[in-house]
Formats: C-alpha cells, structure tokens, sequence
C-alpha cells in the first residue's frame, strides 16, 4: 500500500473543536489541511483534494456523514468516485 493518512482528532462528546493543551492554530491548520467539508456546490473543490490524496499515494479515506447519510453515499458514487478514476 501506499502512504496512510491518519487524522485523529478526539472531539470531545459535544462536538467541540477545542482539545485541551493543543493550540487552537494546530486544530485549525489540522481540520483545513487533513479533512474535507461541503456540499453538493463544493463537489468539484472536494474531488480535487481527493484528486491531490490520491497522487500522494493516499488509497483509503474515511467518512462520516450526516443528515442524510443514503443521499451522502449515493452522490459520492455517482458524482466523487467517477470523477476519481
């Protein structure tokens, strides 16, 4: 396999960004540099960072979706994942 990525941020149970004794200008250059956030006006930007993951030698992400989770997965197989190949 190629190079693994691997963000772990231990958000705590309220979904706070705040991680106690790190810097909130880590956290923040950490969440704008290792995750992806949009919406479906925000697909093209999102697939070209995945494009960038990609030939970094990156081959696994991990997701976590919500509100509608069926709708997430079916607009990433037909609109992010072709646009991946």
């Amino acid at each position: 396999g190629g190079p693994v990525l691997l963000a772990a941020i231990p958000w705590d149970a309220a979904g706070s960004p705040v991680i106690p004794g790190v810097p909130q200008k880590i956290v923040d250059a950490l969440a704008d540099h290792l995750t992806l956030t949009g919406d479906h006006d925000d697909l093209e930007r999102l697939t070209g960072r995945l494009r960038l993951f990609r030939d970094a030698g990156v081959d696994e992400v991990s997701l976590r979706l919500y509100d509608d989770p069926a709708a997430s997965l079916r607009l990433i197989a037909e609109r992010v994942a072709p646009a991946l190949e």
